[in-house]
């Protein structure tokens, strides 16, 4: 994945752009934390998925949460920053495939359950 300055309105593309991970796995669902400064991703294999987060400038990559990638192909990857940046709201799959929404704080790594399966099981 790379990250590039988008120039001036009129201007051409003249900085070099960014790498900021390496690797063969698919780099997937990219998402800006709201003040710039970390990006959100997937990186997922045939039979690994992880979401990390790495700083702006390509420095401080860490994993956030292991995922499945089968996980990933029943609920797709979505993920959003909060407002002030310091959890993520994030599908996820439970025992049967069941989909629900869940809140990561990315100071503690507790999950927080936000939509429950039917019958009220989480």
């Amino acid at each position: 994945m790379y990250i590039q300055d988008l120039p001036g309105e009129n201007k051409p593309l003249t900085a070099a752009s960014l790498l900021v991970t390496k690797g063969a796995d698919d780099i997937v669902c990219p998402v800006w934390s709201p003040d710039g400064r970390c990006l959100a991703f997937v990186q997922q294999g045939l039979r690994r998925a992880a979401i990390y987060m790495i700083a702006s400038d390509g420095s401080s990559e860490r994993k956030v949460r292991d995922a499945l990638p089968i996980t990933l192909a029943v609920t797709g990857c979505i993920a959003a920053f909060s407002p002030d940046g310091r959890s993520l709201a994030m599908t996820t799959a439970g025992a049967g495939m069941q989909t629900h929404l869940i809140r990561l704080s990315l100071e503690t790594g507790v999950e927080e359950a936000l939509t429950a399966a039917p019958g009220g099981r989480s």
